[in-house]
């Protein structure tokens, strides 16, 4: 089953009206023009949430991989936490990578992201991509980590 990405979900939109509707692709418009300039994590970031959504553009979560990968790369610990959820999951085309989602959510877990350090949790106690280890669930998922 599809695990929700849990940031930027699509509860966060609601129900959008015709009019709502067409300001949304005028504001995708100009969100996807600064994501284009390369240089704009965050524009990169909210095409990505966008594209999950099909908020002011068509629904693609191949279009949403692009982005994300990009703010990823740059940095953004949510896009670094999502793109592992696309790895873990196999969504936007990507092949089912446990490799690739503990290394994304390694880098955002490493930025003190709370929600990467429970995945990473998850990830140890699990033994997804990695050797089953309890001490670790512990100890890189920090203080958001139940009692091993």
């Amino acid at each position: 089953a599809e695990r929700k990405v849990t940031r930027g979900g699509a509860t966060a939109w609601g129900a959008l009206s015709k009019a709502d509707e067409r300001e949304m692709q005028e504001v995708a418009r100009v969100i996807l023009a600064e994501a284009n300039k390369g240089t704009n994590i965050r524009a990169m970031f909210c095409m990505s949430i966008l594209y999950m959504n099909g908020v002011g553009v068509r629904k693609s979560d191949k279009n949403a991989v692009v982005f994300l990968k990009k703010a990823a790369k740059a940095g953004h610990a949510s896009a670094q936490v999502n793109l592992g959820i696309f790895f873990e999951d196999a969504r936007g085309g990507l092949r089912q990578s446990f490799n690739e989602a503990f290394y994304w959510f390694s880098k955002a877990a490493d930025q003190g992201d709370a929600e990467a350090q429970y995945c990473l949790g998850v990830v140890y106690l699990q033994g997804q991509g990695r050797e089953q280890d309890v001490a670790s669930h512990g100890r890189r998922a920090g203080p958001h980590a139940s009692p091993a």
